[in-house]
């Protein structure tokens, strides 16, 4: 099975298509560096993502992030040069700060050993997609409540969490 995963800086911000059909497609680059022969070097991957994961790439994918994505490869040769495209089934940022949007749902409160809030909650976007939100200020969610936040999102391993700056 032809599937990799590759982690890498956007080179260009994401450009979406939409189609008749209702499809969506959106495209960027991605560099990857390492060492060849004890010299730097940078190949350049071509990613092709569909549907849901375009939309979370189209808005959230911008140049100079960082991102990992899953897919598969395919190649073409054009002037005696090979080009990869990834067609990619999964994207993912490995961090981002900003705007977000959503809809909050299993909100759960603890303290500190110094009674200090910690605040989780799950945040599903409206492209139905749900991340884990932590925040250390003291404030009040409610179940389906619609917020709009700023915070910094961070993705391990393709867990994404949102560390919450403030609620809008």
């Amino acid at each position: 099975m032809n599937q990799v995963s590759i982690t890498g800086t956007v080179g260009q911000d994401a450009e979406m298509q939409y189609f008749e059909s209702g499809k969506v497609k959106t495209t960027f680059s991605i560099a990857v560096n390492g060492f060849e022969k004890g010299e730097k070097t940078t190949n350049w991957f071509k990613v092709e993502v569909w549907d849901k994961q375009a939309e979370f790439a189209g808005e959230y994918v911008k140049k100079g992030k960082a991102v990992n994505v899953v897919g598969y490869l395919e190649s073409r040769e054009y002037q005696e040069k090979t080009y990869w495209t990834l067609k990619a089934n999964k994207v993912a940022l490995s961090s981002a700060t900003g705007t977000f949007s959503g809809i909050v749902n299993q909100v759960e409160k603890r303290f500190t050993a110094e009674n200090k809030p910690i605040i989780t909650f799950k945040l599903t976007f409206k492209e139905g997609q749900t991340i884990k939100c932590i925040t250390f200020k003291e404030i009040e969610l409610i179940e389906g409540q619609d917020i709009i936040l700023t915070g910094n999102l961070t993705i391990k391993e393709f867990i994404p969490e949102l560390f919450v700056n403030e609620i809008l």
